[in-house]
């Protein structure tokens, strides 16, 4: 900046103007950064959680790339997209923002699944799920984890005890069911202009039926797997054709001459199964011998009834 700069920055209100020496800072990108203590730093735009969807807000450090998780919180810290490297044919999805369901492990935090028991039990995760990896690696940025059902089972609004349940933005009241269990994620999207889209996980409709109760679109990938909602078609393409690049069939499992391990152990969690359906017993112990003569292993009964009498902790329930 030369010095005939001055006066028309003194015109736009401008008290004091700082010389900084540039060594070093040549790898910064443009965007609006604060200078404190000798150091710059990204600036966010700090949002509203209106809709109580998000169970913590994410930054990412701009050194070295950890991720900083703020909870409790009622409000979103958004990065500009300036900081985020141009769109290109490989990285289509630089600078868009997403948000989590809280199910996909965030490298450095901790997992709550939607209980706050499992929270405090969970150490930090050492690396995010895959999922979260690969949308990182194309520059998407997290925003935040947004909430779910404990243990992604289905729930209604008063049947949320941990968190509270999200608000639903499209009835007129605001107390309609938002669906479950991806219901943060989904909530996130109809409800912020601000996000891009946000991954779910549907086992049994846990993006379908959330995404029609919000009226946006989400697709599953596959059967019991991660799934995305959207507000646009074309995000919604964009973001599932990176998703699915390099799959030898979109949505489905590779082949099993590229698994690259079988498994060795089968636990059948008989205290689980009904016993009073001799029809259904039969039917699952058949399935249970083709997994093991598959699998050239022998299954290992577990009775999650008598292991919790002698394992239960004190203090836990």
């Amino acid at each position: 900046m030369s010095k005939d700069s001055f006066p028309g920055l003194r015109d736009l209100g401008t008290i004091i103007v700082i010389r900084i020496a540039t060594n070093g800072l040549q790898g910064l990108r443009s965007g609006p950064y604060f200078y404190q203590q000798a150091s710059f730093h990204h600036v966010y735009r700090v949002f509203p959680d209106s809709q109580s969807a998000f169970f913590s807000a994410i930054t990412q450090s701009p050194i070295s790339g950890q991720f900083i998780e703020h909870r409790p919180t009622d409000h979103v810290a958004v990065p500009s997209r300036l900081y985020s490297p141009p769109q290109t044919p490989k990285l289509p999805l630089s600078g868009l923002r997403f948000a989590s369901k809280d199910v996909f492990d965030v490298a450095g935090l901790k997992t709550s699944a939607g209980s706050r028991s499992f929270f405090e039990l969970s150490d930090p995760e050492p690396k995010s799920a895959f999922i979260v990896q690969k949308l990182s690696a194309l520059v998407a940025v997290l925003v935040g984890k947004a909430k779910n059902t404990q243990f992604a089972n289905g729930e209604d609004p008063q049947e949320w005890i941990d968190y509270r349940c999200p608000w639903n933005p499209r009835a007129g009241d605001g107390y309609q069911n938002p669906d479950t269990s991806s219901s943060g994620s989904a909530m996130a999207v109809s409800s912020y202009p601000w996000l891009d889209f946000a991954i779910g996980s549907d086992t049994c409709g846990s993006i379908a039926c959330p995404a029609a109760a919000q009226g946006i679109f989400g697709l599953r990938l596959s059967t019991d797997t991660s799934g995305i909602f959207t507000r646009s078609i074309d995000i919604l393409h964009l973001v599932s054709s990176k998703l699915l690049e390099g799959a030898s069939e979109p949505g489905r499992s590779p082949p099993i001459s590229e698994v690259q391990t079988i498994p060795s152990r089968i636990v059948y969690p008989k205290s689980s199964f009904p016993h009073d359906n001799g029809e259904t017993i039969e039917s699952v112990d058949r399935f249970i011998k083709a997994l093991e003569s598959f699998c050239n292993t022998e299954r290992t009964i577990l009775n999650i009834d008598e292991e919790w009498k002698k394992t239960d902790p004190q203090g836990l329930g």
